[in-house]
């Protein structure tokens, strides 16, 4: 009988041991949204940015507002489970901050809901959900099956196209063609004789625009890299139908990353 109730006197201890646990967890978590408060409204690249942040109920809920001129809120909703996995994929390989907030919202026991809407209208919006074991799982994969993410990103990226950048140049799609993955330009004439008469040129504009990416967009794009893949430019001339284009080898990609 003495064992049974030294036994019972140990499971209460372990109850209000993990309770104190849990409290301590969302405590910190409050104090980190707070932290992220603080620096919001927070441009993640110069389309999207996060408006908010709160926690109520269990529940990380992330404001983010998109630019209506690169994102089109209406099929992104119609392709919320395709968002939500490439979500996952980004967090899988966050930086270290990010992914240290993330562990927070994990170690809380929080669910992690990202409510996106349009910068023309905030009324037009949705929501996805993940699971704290969700977040979980792709904060602990690290970036595993990276070669795997390539088709999403191209996936992803095609939802929002064509983009038409200004007048003269409309980026129609993002393409895999054997081992290099193509961004598709339609562009007018001028602004393909400009791209055209010194590729070299064009080539290395490029990628500087490309080291100045912020990290998040170099995140996304960091499958390419690993997966061995090559990353083309390819322009077409709507005026005479030519066609030119340059590549970066995958060696090449290695100083962006």
């Amino acid at each position: 009988m003495m064992k049974y109730r030294l036994s019972l006197f140990a499971l209460v201890c372990v109850s209000v041991l993990l309770c104190s646990c849990k409290e301590a967890s969302k405590s910190r978590l409050n104090a980190a949204v707070d932290d992220f408060n603080k620096n919001c409204p927070a441009m993640m690249n110069q389309f999207v940015m996060i408006q908010k942040v709160e926690y109520a109920d269990d529940v990380v809920s992330m404001y983010v507002v998109m630019d209506d001129k690169i994102s089109n809120i209406n099929v992104l909703r119609e392709n919320k489970e395709l968002v939500k996995e490439n979500i996952l994929n980004t967090f899988s390989r966050g930086n270290e901050n990010v992914k240290k907030f993330l562990e927070t919202v994990t170690e809380a026991g929080a669910d992690l809901k990202g409510i996106y809407s349009s910068s023309a209208d905030g009324d037009n919006s949705f929501s996805v959900l993940i699971t704290c074991d969700e977040l979980k799982e792709a904060l602990e994969s690290d970036g595993q099956a990276e070669a795997m993410d390539v088709d999403k990103i191209i996936q992803v990226t095609n939802l929002n196209m064509p983009i038409q950048l200004n007048e003269y140049v409309t980026l129609v799609g993002m393409v895999k063609d054997g081992d290099c993955v193509y961004y598709d330009y339609d562009v007018a004439g001028a602004i393909f004789d400009k791209v055209t008469e010194d590729l070299e040129f064009s080539k290395m504009e490029t990628f500087n625009n490309l080291r100045n990416m912020s990290p998040g967009d170099k995140e996304q794009m960091r499958p390419i890299y690993t997966s061995g893949m090559n990353l083309g430019y390819r322009y077409h001339n709507v005026d005479t139908d030519a066609t030119e284009e340059f590549v970066f080898a995958n060696s090449e990609l290695e100083g962006l990353f």
